[in-house]
């Protein structure tokens, strides 16, 4: 089975960067599953409608979410109606939408779950429970081989703990929320994918997508004003490409990383 999975795609130009490279990708390379991180998809916070009828336009098959999924209000309305979009599976007393679903693609169950960290997430609008817990009562529930979790975290230490705990329970852990990919792809010796930020896709002159002017005052003066997208014909991409056998363990990981002075569609190691 080969899977795509994309990183944060950020306001207008990481949907515009997705529209544009994940063709290609395609087209090169044999794609049967396509997971994308959605959460910074309307203007850098949470999703909206036009965000995921974007996304599903270009070609991709699950959304997952993160820290920032409740920061637009019609996100309510997309978990109600769309089973193709899961926010995370560990928040206490939070019943709306999926965190874990199983697709099945070319006569195989595949099961993707959101999973969020606790350590340095600002979570204001919900409570997290224990990640490890969650998953392992879902892991010994779940009878699907194939099995990718999207770990929405800030502390590298805390990804790479949990995806070693699951080494060999899960066909891959894949990082997410940090906007920057990590070049530390690899697979465990039990079969699970690892990395610990699979990166961004949006605007390559900014801030992990936040204009410059914003994200200097914010970091320079602590000036809390909005933190308005960058927008750019330049873009970002980011992804891995992950090959897994019918075990479920996973074979290859690979990163793609697209800029504008690295063109060239490969996979790297």
């Amino acid at each position: 089975m080969k899977v795509l999975f994309i990183g944060d795609i950020y306001g207008k130009s990481g949907r515009a960067a997705l529209e544009k490279y994940l063709p290609l990708i395609k087209e090169k390379y044999e794609v049967d599953f396509t997971i994308l991180n959605g959460e910074n998809s309307a203007h850098g916070k949470g999703m909206n409608v036009k965000s995921y009828n974007a996304i599903k336009k270009a070609g991709v098959d699950i959304i997952t979410l993160g820290n920032h999924f409740l920061d637009n209000e019609e996100i309510s309305f997309i978990l109600k109606r769309e089973k193709d979009v899961i926010r995370p599976l560990n928040l206490l007393g939070f019943n709306e939408g999926l965190g874990t679903r199983v697709i099945n693609v070319n006569g195989v169950d595949i099961r993707i779950t959101n999973i969020i960290g606790r350590v340095y997430i600002n979570a204001k609008k919900f409570v997290i429970s224990n990640p490890f817990e969650t998953l392992d009562r879902l892991v010994n529930e779940s009878k699907e081989k194939i099995h990718i979790i999207d770990f929405h975290g800030e502390a590298t230490g805390e990804k790479k703990s949990f995806a070693k705990y699951f080494n060999g329970r899960v066909s891959a852990v894949l990082g997410t929320h940090t906007h920057v990919q990590t070049a530390d792809n690899q697979v465990f010796s039990s079969g699970t994918a690892y990395i610990s930020d699979v990166g961004y896709c949006g605007a390559y002159d900014s801030v992990l997508g936040v204009s410059n002017k914003d994200a200097i005052a914010f970091s320079k003066d602590q000036v809390f004003s909005s933190h308005s997208p960058a927008e750019s014909s330049e873009l970002e991409f980011s992804a891995v490409y992950l090959d897994i056998g019918e075990d479920g363990r996973t074979k290859s990981i690979k990163r793609i990383y697209i800029t504008p002075d690295k063109q060239e569609i490969k996979l790297l190691d």
